[in-house]
């Protein structure tokens, strides 16, 4: 039987048998101070937050410097594709496959639409997030 506590930041405690058959409470190990957590968006994707940015996929909500900018679905998937692959360009072909999977009748200029609805409701300062690759796709970069 091995129950682990929690101390303070910096030491794991836990309790071990010990040889004799009793029980001790033993240093084990160290505990860092807690990371935040990832954000992670539609379909398991890990969405970055850029400054001022958040996007919360357990409430499916987007808030712009505190702010909820009401996305619909799509836009929601969309973002979330983008922002779980940050840096990555992806093609016009990939993003409707993994965003639009559902709907065969969707075209590559549905998510040129899209992606300048986007643009629009994330405001002047994280538009430039959503980056686009000509001829090719778009990208997510948090620190543009």
């Amino acid at each position: 039987m091995t129950n682990t506590l929690a101390g303070p930041p910096g030491t794991l405690l836990t309790i071990v048998p010990a040889l004799d058959g009793r029980y001790r409470m033993a240093i084990v190990g160290y505990l860092l101070p807690a990371m935040p957590s990832p954000v992670t968006g539609p379909a398991g994707h890990r969405a970055l937050a850029a400054p001022g940015l958040l996007i919360d996929p357990a409430r499916h909500r987007v808030m712009v410097n505190g702010r909820d900018i009401e996305l619909l679905y799509q836009e929601f998937e969309l973002l979330g594709l983008l922002a779980g692959h940050p840096n990555r360009v992806l093609s016009r072909d990939e993003i409707l496959s993994q965003a639009w999977s559902s709907q065969p009748q969707a075209t590559t200029r549905t998510v040129d639409v899209h992606i300048h609805r986007l643009r629009r409701k994330l405001g002047p300062r994280h538009a430039g997030c959503l980056v686009t690759v000509r001829r090719v796709g778009y990208m997510f970069q948090p620190t543009a």
